[in-house]
């Protein structure tokens, strides 16, 4: 694969996730809620990794690169 078409897959996939929103309760975001702005928007960005598939032992990575592109 190209580095172009690795680049435009890579904006692709960060691009489908922008308009995520995190809405069921949860202990975790509850702990959070005294967060500001940008701290919840980086908090729902990590929170759209998981899905319904998603197992606990699952690790999730991303990179500062990542959330700045996003």
């Amino acid at each position: 694969m190209s580095q172009n078409k690795k680049a435009e897959l890579a904006i692709k996939e960060l691009l489908s996730r922008q308009e995520y929103l995190v809405t069921q309760g949860n202990d975790l975001a509850k702990a959070f809620g005294g967060l500001k702005a940008f701290g919840q928007q980086l908090l729902d960005y990590c929170f759209s990794f998981v899905t319904a598939e998603s197992k606990v032992s699952d690790i999730y990575e991303v990179s500062a690169l990542d959330i700045i592109k996003h």
